[in-house]
């Protein structure tokens, strides 16, 4: 290849070869759009990640409140049935051991934004459960107002706070197992919970007394 011919070679190659100040242009440009697109995805994908490790975090608190609120109703339970064997036998009442007040501090506050989490068993037992909340705080400021030396009176608070916390043990226990009914009455879950004979026996024995107006037991007459 002599001189003129290489020449004209290279005029060529340099005629079919894009211009570099476009390239120039084009490159700032598109290296900007992918990184402004890869930004935008890792910040959605790690706003995600917080939110779910945020709910996950949530559900673990409100797992944690129906789980204590059971264990409470239960230890309630326990001490609200010696109080019943004490006024059955008619014996001097000195004090008592009960809570003053239930809560359910996540379970209350977070549960209409994570009720989607729940199942329809789970969401109506727990409604119940935060409803009956109420009602057990003031059977408990009743009882802890109510003078010891009225046995008649503080059995038919004691019966009711029994029901009720029976009632909200086994909501818990549905809410935990999401399951459909509850189906045990009072009497049947005191069984159920291992009450010892002698306790299902002085609820029972109060319980007619009860509606009886006190004209079994005569709780009152020494007072």
């Amino acid at each position: 290849m002599d001189l003129e011919s290489f020449s004209q070679c290279l005029s060529y190659i340099g005629s079919a070869t894009p211009k570099g100040d476009v390239f120039s242009k084009v490159i700032p440009i598109a290296g900007t759009l992918v990184g402004t697109i890869f930004g935008f995805a890792l910040n959605q994908f790690t706003t995600k990640l917080k939110e779910s490790k945020t709910t996950k975090n949530k559900l673990m608190c409100c797992d944690e409140d129906v789980n204590r609120i059971k264990v409470i109703t239960q230890r309630m339970i326990e001490e609200l049935i010696n109080l019943l064997i004490k006024i059955k036998n008619k014996e001097r009442l000195i004090d008592h051991n009960l809570p003053s007040k239930l809560n359910t501090f996540y379970l209350s506050e977070h549960f209409i934004e994570l009720a989607h989490n729940f199942s329809v068993n789970q969401r109506y037992w727990t409604h119940l459960l935060i409803e009956n909340l109420e009602d057990m705080n003031g059977y408990l400021d009743t009882l802890a107002n109510e003078p010891l030396g009225k046995p008649f009176e503080l059995s038919k608070g004691i019966i009711q706070t029994i029901d009720l916390a029976t009632r909200m043990h086994l909501l818990c226990q549905s809410i935990q197992d999401n399951r459909s009914r509850i189906d045990k009455t009072t009497n049947e879950a005191l069984i159920a919970f291992d009450v010892w004979p002698e306790g299902v026996a002085a609820y029972d024995v109060i319980t007619e007394n009860i509606s009886a107006g006190d004209r079994e037991l005569y709780l009152n007459r020494n007072i």
